[in-house]
């Protein structure tokens, strides 16, 4: 059984364009009731994976791909979140996000992009970055995210209001995919009793490929 809640934007134009149905979600059993999931894309279009940047050699293996295999309805919301993400404004998602934290049991403390797919490019760091910014100052919201896209390097160190945890390179942190530990920074699988991630400090954070 999930607690996780799912919530529609509360823009009349935009929640017309996403069929009227959700585009966010607060949490999960791994990742705690106290984080707002968005993702901009499914991984069926992983940027990250079409530029053969993910540390996946099969990408194919990857847990949100093959969950987008296994249910339909969540390769459909992921593809409708994109729609929203390309067509919200900045100041209309924090609006969205302020909406979910009064209607949310939970107080929420993160704000996690991509659960699944990868950034884009340099406008989808900007834009990231702009709201990070904002949700701390008016929620107190942390905004952290994992990305692959090393070929987006000197735009992702230019996005000071966002923990990055790069995915086989260093920016916050480094998230590294291994077939056994070489270091005593485990990745638990728990991220609700952890925060590795979610701080800055230079972590070469592991995790077993599974």
């Amino acid at each position: 059984m999930t607690n996780s809640k799912y919530f529609k934007t509360c823009n009349k134009k935009l929640n017309e364009l996403c069929d009227d149905k959700p585009i966010f979600k607060t949490g999960n059993l791994k990742i705690g009731y106290n984080t707002i999931i968005f993702n901009i894309g499914s991984a069926h279009t992983c940027p990250s994976a079409k530029l053969g940047l993910c540390q996946l050699q099969n990408t194919k293996t990857c847990y949100a791909y093959r969950d987008e295999c296994r249910y339909k309805e969540t390769l459909k919301y992921r593809n409708r979140q994109l729609k929203y993400w390309v067509n919200v404004s900045v100041h209309q998602f924090i609006k969205d996000i302020g909406n979910i934290c009064t209607k949310s049991p939970v107080k929420i403390k993160y704000m996690r992009f991509n659960e699944s797919g990868d950034i884009r490019n340099k406008n989808d760091i900007e834009k990231i970055n702009f709201i990070a910014k904002w949700l701390k100052a008016e929620y107190n919201i942390i905004t952290y995210l994992y990305t692959a896209r090393r070929d987006l390097i000197n735009d992702l160190m230019q996005a000071k209001y966002i923990i990055i945890n790069g995915s086989g390179f260093m920016i916050n942190n480094k998230f590294e995919a291994v077939k056994e530990y070489t270091n005593k920074n485990h990745c638990p699988g728990d991220c609700s009793h952890c925060n590795k991630c979610k701080t800055i400090g230079n972590k070469v954070i592991q995790v077993l490929i599974h």
